[in-house]
């Protein structure tokens, strides 16, 4: 029922943003209509809608040029987000002159996509009834003159952007990662080189995705003692969504504030999504966020953007202690839910895996280690089921991620890092916080488990006895 419901709302939702779209598509066309532009100039408009920027290409028909983008995640040449204003000469004016005359051509039809109303353009044409305006789809314009058209557009964007007046431009960087009363604290900066105040909500409001807003930095590029860059698995990230902000007093009521020239720094308490070694990286980053603008560009406006690269040196591996890696190992193992090894199927990466039976679901009691690589068995699998009634789960099971495996040392083979041991003697100092099971060599010497011995222990504390007359008895640990 729930789902449904669910469901029934993200179509309703969903819905309504496409009739939001229609509804403000015609209603400019409708205001455009009775304040037409002078002849020549015209605007292309590519609405990011709920969750993506928007992106703008106007010219006003004499000497002005202006493109404004919002939306900078899959631009690899450009950071942050504005709107650029560029000066034309005569022979650049008549170029985008003759755009408009691509777009007043009659071979354009002037109509609307109701599925895709978010992909405009708006031009005021010249003809022997006067001036008028026209309006439609760029879905609808004809192929050759859509080549002609953004040929000629994308040259000057790319001016404007890097040779144009700034009228609006926000970026941000990561300055500092440093560790301190038991946690993370990431330094971002924001920075307004633009001509225009820009104010937007502390990212502590922020629900942690793109609908909702959404920032966050990391790093997976290695910087080496001789400056070279390298790819590594993992690495760095911290969501500053919805997290503690430590100097919150700077920005009264929730809001940054940059005038032009100005810069600010965020300081914001987070842990690393990601295992990962200290050392030097290239952090970058991503933001969903609405901002405001003063002036008539983008008084409200929905945008997302890659920061500056900048080096930042982390003193620490992470996690670094037993209750670090148990932290960590939560939100991991809910993280790697969703996504079991199925018969047949590589792991990705090293772990203790459950077994879950295909079909039923039912859970085994105990974990078992593989690596990244190895190959989940295509066999049906007896295993004790997690009820610990003495059942079996017996038929072809796939696996889930429950927590970090055994790590030797390189340097001390046999033995194992604190904090990741599998097996632990009574009496000794419990390794991991979970569920323990009674284990004992058989007389073949196997091992037999005591499903009547199973106790919770916290990391830290003393290890019980185990009842009976046991040969070389142990716990062995079965799961958060």
């Amino acid at each position: 029922m729930k789902k449904n419901i669910a469901m029934s709302m993200k179509r309703i939702s969903h819905v309504n943003v496409i009739l939001l779209l229609i509804f403000l598509v015609w209603s400019n066309r409708a205001m455009a209509k009775d304040a037409v532009s002078p002849a020549g100039s015209f605007l292309i408009s590519l609405s990011g809608g709920m969750q993506y920027g928007p992106r703008t290409t106007f010219f006003d028909g004499k000497e002005k040029f202006y493109f404004a983008q919002g939306d900078t995640i899959d631009d690899k040449s450009k950071t942050g987000v504005g709107v650029f204003e560029l000066h034309l000469q005569d022979k650049e004016v008549a170029e985008l002159r003759d755009v408009a005359k691509a777009f007043c051509d009659k071979a354009v039809p002037e109509k609307g996509d109701p599925f895709q109303p978010q992909v405009t353009f708006q031009v005021a044409c010249e003809d022997n009834e006067g001036l008028t305006s026209k309006y439609g789809s760029m879905n609808y314009v004809p192929e050759d003159i859509k080549r002609r058209i953004y040929g000629v557009a994308r040259v000057f964007e790319d001016r404007a952007w890097s040779e144009g007046r700034k009228v609006v431009k926000l970026d941000f960087s990561t300055t500092k990662v440093e560790y301190k009363d038991n946690g993370f604290i990431v330094s971002v900066r924001f920075y307004n080189s633009g001509d225009q105040t820009i104010r937007f909500k502390t990212p502590d409001q922020l629900r942690g995705n793109e609908a909702g807003g959404q920032l966050g930095v990391g790093s997976r590029t290695r910087i080496g003692r001789n400056g070279s860059r390298a790819e590594i698995e993992g690495g760095w990230a911290f969501s500053l969504s919805g997290k503690e902000i430590l100097n919150k007093d700077e920005f009264p009521d929730g809001i940054v504030t940059l005038r032009p020239g100005e810069d600010k720094t965020l300081r914001v308490r987070s842990v690393s999504d990601y295992k990962a070694s200290k050392g030097e990286y290239e952090f970058t980053g991503i933001a969903f966020m609405d901002i405001q603008c003063e002036g008539k560009w983008w008084t409200n406006t929905r945008v997302d953007f890659s920061p500056i690269k900048t080096p930042v040196t982390i003193d620490r591996d992470y996690p670094s202690t037993p209750k670090e890696r148990e932290e960590w190992e939560a939100r991991h193992r809910a993280a790697m839910s969703s996504w079991p090894v199925k018969p047949g199927e590589a792991f990705p990466e090293d772990g203790l895996y459950r077994a879950v039976r295909v079909g039923s679901g039912t859970r085994s009691l105990q974990v078992q280690p593989f690596k990244a690589g190895d190959i989940a068995t295509t066999d049906n699998v007896r295993l004790l089921t997690d009820a610990a009634s003495g059942n079996h789960l017996d038929g072809p099971v796939q696996w889930v991620w429950e927590a970090s495996p055994p790590v030797h040392p390189e340097w001390k083979p046999f033995t194992v890092e604190e904090g990741t041991e599998q097996f632990c003697k009574p009496g000794a100092m419990c390794s991991r916080s979970g569920r323990w099971v009674a284990r004992s060599v058989t007389w073949d010497w196997k091992h037999e488990l005591d499903l009547a011995q199973i106790v919770t222990a916290r990391q830290g504390e003393t290890m019980p006895a185990i009842k009976g007359d046991l040969r070389q008895a142990e716990w062995e640990w079965i799961g958060a």
